[in-house]
C-alpha cells in the first residue's frame, strides 16, 4: 500500500468516526424531543435545521432540553472541518520536486517521496527557493578537493544554502549533499522545476570493473531484479512502488574522462505516465562524485543526460584526489563496483 493511499484511509477514518458522533448526537435529539412531541421530533431527524427550534422551544425542559447533544454535535462537526482544512494546507505545503531517498528507491538520491504529486508549491516554498544564493564560475569543492567550473547558463547553490529551505522543507538534503546545478531559466518555485543534484559517495575508489564491457540488457535484467526487492521496501514503508522498465540511454563508460552515464525509464504506483532519471558518476581517488536529475518527463530524456553528463565534466579534482594518483596498496577500495549504481546493489546492501 503507497503512502497516500494510507493516508487516504486515515482521513477517511477520522472523518467516519466524526460522522457517527454527529450521526449519534443527531439521534440523541431526536429521542429527547420525542419526549414532548413525535412530530417535531420526526421533523427534527428528517428537516434540517429544525433542531434549532426544538432547542429554543424546550429550553431548560427537564426531559427534552437538547443542549447537551447539541453542544457534542456541533464540536464534533467543527474538528471534522479543522481536520479537512489542516489536511488540505498540509498537501499544499508539500514540494513537487525532489531527489528519491534510499528508502523510497534505494539507489543514489535522497528526498521527497511523493514522486507522482500534483499539488503546486506553496507561497512560501517558492519564497525560499527564489531567494537561494546561486553562483557561477569557478567553485571550489573543498571537501572533496575540488572545482566546479559552472557551465554556461548554469547556476550553482550549495548544501549549505540549501538548508534554509531545508529546515522547512523536504528536499532531500542529506550529509553526502554538496549542491545543486540550476539551469538559470528554471523557475525553482516552479511544479515543473528541476536540478542536477551533486552526491559525494567517499566510501573509497570504486573500480569501473567490466563496466564497460558489459551488455546493456545485462545491466537492464539486473536493475530490474534489484527494483523488485527496492519497489517491495517501498511499500513496507508506506512509499510509492515502482519498476525500472529500460534504459532510454544505456550504460556508458567514458574511460578518458572516468565517467559513467544512464538514464533510466520508471513505471511508478499511481503516475499516469512513466518517468525518466539521469545519472552522471565521476570517478576519484576516494570515491565517486554522483550527478542526477529525477522524475523527468520522457520528453526531457535527452536534456536531462545532457545535463549529469556536463556536470561530471566539468568538475576537475587535486592532483593528489584524481584518480591518476591512486596508490593500490594504500587507498581505500569500496565495497562497490560503479556498475553496483546502476544495477541498484548499493540499495538492496542498505536494507
Amino acid at each position: 500500500m503507497s503512502g497516500m493511499e494510507v493516508q487516504i484511509l486515515r482521513f477517511a477514518g477520522v472523518l467516519t468516526i466524526l460522522w457517527l458522533v454527529i450521526f449519534v448526537m443527531h439521534v440523541w435529539c431526536v429521542v429527547k424531543v420525542a419526549r414532548s412531541s413525535q412530530l417535531l421530533a420526526v421533523a427534527v431527524f428528517f428537516v434540517p435545521f429544525v433542531s434549532y427550534f426544538a432547542l429554543v422551544k424546550f429550553w431548560g425542559d427537564e426531559d427534552s432540553d437538547i443542549r447537551k447533544p447539541m453542544a457534542y454535535l456541533h464540536g464534533a462537526t467543527l474538528l471534522g472541518w479543522v481536520f479537512i482544512l489542516s489536511m488540505a494546507m498540509k498537501a499544499v505545503d508539500v514540494p513537487t520536486s525532489g531527489w528519491p531517498s534510499p528508502d523510497s528507491e534505494g539507489q543514489l538520491g535522497a528526498g521527497s517521496a511523493d514522486r507522482a504529486s500534483a499539488q503546486g508549491p506553496s507561497l512560501r516554498y517558492r519564497e525560499l527557493m527564489s531567494a537561494l544564493k546561486k553562483e557561477f564560475g569557478q567553485v571550489e569543492l573543498p571537501r572533496i578537493q575540488a572545482s566546479l567550473a559552472v557551465p554556461k547558463h548554469f547556476r550553482f547553490i550549495s548544501s549549505a544554502s540549501l538548508e534554509s529551505v531545508g529546515r522547512e522543507f523536504d528536499l532531500g538534503l542529506s550529509a553526502d549533499t554538496l549542491g545543486w546545478l540550476v539551469h538559470e531559466r528554471v523557475d525553482l518555485g516552479g511544479s515543473d522545476a528541476w536540478w542536477v543534484e551533486l552526491r559525494w559517495d567517499g566510501e573509497g575508489f570504486a573500480p569501473e570493473a567490466d563496466f564497460a564491457s558489459t551488455l546493456p540488457k545485462d545491466f537492464l535484467v539486473d536493475s530490474q531484479r534489484a527494483s523488485v526487492r527496492l519497489s517491495q521496501r517501498n511499500a513496507q514503508d508506506g512509499f510509492p512502488q515502482f519498476s525500472v522498465m529500460t534504459h532510454p540511454a544505456s550504460p556508458q563508460w567514458l574511460a578518458a574522462e572516468k565517467i559513467a552515464t544512464w538514464v533510466e525509464e520508471l513505471a511508478w504506483e499511481g503516475a499516469a505516465s512513466r518517468s525518466v532519471d539521469c545519472y552522471a558518476l565521476k570517478q576519484a581517488r576516494a570515491g565517486v562524485l554522483a550527478f542526477a536529475v529525477f522524475n523527468q518527463p520522457l520528453s526531457r530524456t535527452e536534456l536531462c543526460l545532457l545535463a549529469v553528463r556536463l556536470g561530471a565534466r566539468s568538475v576537475k579534482f587535486a592532483p593528489t584526489a584524481d584518480v591518476s594518483a591512486r596508490d593500490a596498496r594504500r587507498d581505500k577500495l569500496s565495497a562497490y563496483v560503479l556498475a553496483d549504481y546502476v544495477t541498484g546493489r548499493i540499495g538492496l546492501d542498505a536494507d
